[in-house]
């Protein structure tokens, strides 16, 4: 699952492949590759159509922007921008969203934002492994004989798993890109 965020009027920069416009599960596989591709790059040479994240991706990426931006956005735009719910972001605001960021980015501080996160990730402690509730095995066949509990595969018998916060990437790459995509956006639309 994921987010995906769409220009609510994008700038058009190149015409529309004809492929694009047929229905993509009409196609012979040849045609799927060639659909693919063509709107790839057309995806590419008109960044404000689409943007896509995965949750782990996005929602720093958002703590980010609301971070920087909160006096921008009311407490229902920030608050749907945790979902996808199809809230939309008029232009005005994104215009202002890029003005900000783009300032940030010319400073470099969304590389120095990126160190900080990876720094306050690495410094997370494990936590406890809530397959086999931190004891390192889990029954076999439902005894509760720990002579007969096979080691967790989880955690592989530590009781202890990696921080869920070491799940959420933050790349200043990844503000930049954004930052491109709503600034040829016209709005954003938020899936």
């Amino acid at each position: 699952m994921g987010f995906d965020i769409y220009g609510i009027q994008p700038v058009i920069n190149t015409e529309k492949p004809s492929i694009l416009y047929k229905d993509y599960f009409d196609l012979d596989e040849k045609e799927r590759d060639i659909y693919r591709e063509m709107n790839q790059k057309f995806e590419e040479e008109n960044p404000g159509i689409y943007f896509r994240n995965n949750n782990w991706w996005w929602r720093p990426l958002w703590d980010y922007i609301v971070e920087n931006c909160s006096d921008i956005l009311s407490e229902k735009e920030i608050r749907s921008g945790g979902f996808n719910d199809g809230a939309e972001i008029p232009k005005h605001k994104v215009d202002k969203i890029v003005e900000v960021l783009e300032k940030l980015i010319d400073k470099g501080e969304h590389l120095r934002y990126e160190k900080r996160y990876k720094n306050e990730q690495a410094k997370l402690p494990n936590q406890e492994c809530s397959c086999c509730e931190g004891i390192g095995v889990i029954p076999h066949d439902n005894t509760k004989e720990k002579s007969l509990m096979k080691e967790c595969h989880v955690c592989k018998g530590t009781g202890e798993r990696e921080n869920w916060g070491k799940s959420y990437p933050f790349d200043a790459e990844n503000v930049e890109r954004f930052v491109k995509f709503m600034g040829q956006s016209g709005g954003i639309k938020i899936c």
